[in-house]
């Protein structure tokens, strides 16, 4: 994504990005409008300023525009309600949290050119720094007007420092790859992520993958905090490398010791599965049962009991094995068959099952003491129970 800070002498498309030689394949702006010289086609027409453009070329290149520079104190620049792309237009870098201050209470998103995240609603910013000749895309609650101040000195000092406002830098995964830029992208913005019911810790990495289990997108943890993009399959290829339309997203958090999966639950009702620019808010934790590391039958409570007694177990996940096959049942002193209470595949969890003195055979048992018995792959363990009437 590109943008002008210079009134160009020829602010034709053609004059400002070229024929098409040399690899440039194509230019988009933020209607969608396209500008394709190889299949003539020109739908953009002149270049505008304050608007940001998306450029495709299948090889590295430098884009130079000379021109008048622009009086960006007097250039509003208008921004819709939803997504927009937009220039940057003063003549040196600034800060995202000083060039966008004044209207950073109806952003909802702020994202870069390579997927980096402005969140000023939980204080996060993975952009720091908007640079000249960047554009941008944001994400408006509402919708408005604005100009540049003036960009702030020693923006270098102040990028790595809190003296606007408390922020988050999440910082690059290691873990887990950083996915190439496709040219488009999700993103997912994690306002808690749990493990064990508390936040994971800092410097845990998520990762993000597509049906067929390939990396797609991966980011930090801070404060419980995540923000990161999902990219989408580059549509000028023929190999798969990111998600297709409505393919399903999964998720899976690395501690620094263990990997886990992520559960995700919406906030903004978005389902995980990619869309282009789609926003995926809501809460990833770490289910219970893969927090479990071995099999458990805990305790029988009450115990005496008259009425009812509970009886609790707990199935782990082993080797990355999170379905096991158990079986528990009740026997009297003498070895004898009273009640089978559970028999099949269970997946990783805490349980609790009831038990109200009823046998297989008709009737209810009698005051005297039985045995209940918890049988899994290498695991076998009973509890005594007595009843009373």
């Amino acid at each position: 994504m590109v943008s002008l800070n210079v009134l160009p002498s020829n602010d034709s498309a053609t004059a400002v990005f070229g024929n098409g030689s040399g690899g440039f394949l194509f230019v988009k702006d933020n209607a969608g409008n396209q500008y394709c010289p190889i299949l003539s086609q020109n739908g953009i027409g002149l270049v505008q300023v304050g608007q940001g453009y998306q450029v495709y070329s299948s090889v590295a290149d430098t884009l130079a525009v000379t021109g008048a520079p622009v009086n960006y104190a007097a250039t509003p620049i208008a921004l819709s309600a939803g997504w927009n792309m937009f220039a940057y237009l003063p003549p040196t870098d600034d800060t995202v949290e000083h060039a966008l201050g004044s209207i950073d209470t109806a952003i909802v998103l702020m994202k870069n050119n390579v997927g980096q995240a402005y969140w000023p609603g939980m204080q996060v910013d993975e952009i720091t720094v908007m640079h000249v000749g960047q554009a941008y895309k944001v994400l408006m609650s509402s919708p408005l007007s604005f100009t540049y101040p003036a960009p702030d000195s020693g923006v270098a000092k102040r990028a790595g420092t809190t003296a606007f406002k408390p922020v988050l830098r999440l910082g690059a995964p290691r873990h887990y790859a950083v996915h190439a830029v496709t040219g488009n992208n999700a993103t997912v913005l994690a306002s808690r992520v749990t493990i064990g019911g508390g936040a994971a810790p800092d410097s845990s990495e998520i990762a993000a993958f597509d049906g067929s289990g390939s990396l797609v997108g991966s980011g930090t943890v801070v404060h419980g905090i995540a923000a990161f993009s999902v990219w989408g399959k580059d549509p000028q290829t023929k190999r798969k490398d990111g998600c297709e339309a409505s393919e399903p997203v999964t998720f899976r958090l690395w501690d620094g010791k263990r990997e886990y999966p992520l559960d995700y639950v919406t906030k903004n009702g978005t389902t995980a599965q990619y869309g282009v620019d789609k926003v995926l808010l809501g809460f990833l934790s770490v289910p219970e049962g893969y927090l479990i590391t071995k099999f458990d039958l805990s305790r029988a409570y009450p115990n005496p009991f008259r009425g009812s007694v509970s009886i609790a177990f707990d199935v782990p996940t082993i080797a990355g094995v999170a379905k096991h096959a158990i079986e528990i049942n009740v026997y009297d002193m003498k070895g004898s068959l009273v009640k089978q209470l559970a028999s099949g595949v269970y997946p990783a969890g805490h349980y609790t099952l009831g038990w109200n003195g009823n046998a297989d055979r008709e009737g209810t048992v009698g005051s005297s003491v039985y045995i209940v018995r918890m049988k899994a792959a290498n695991f076998d363990k009973r509890l005594k129970l007595v009843r009373l009437q």
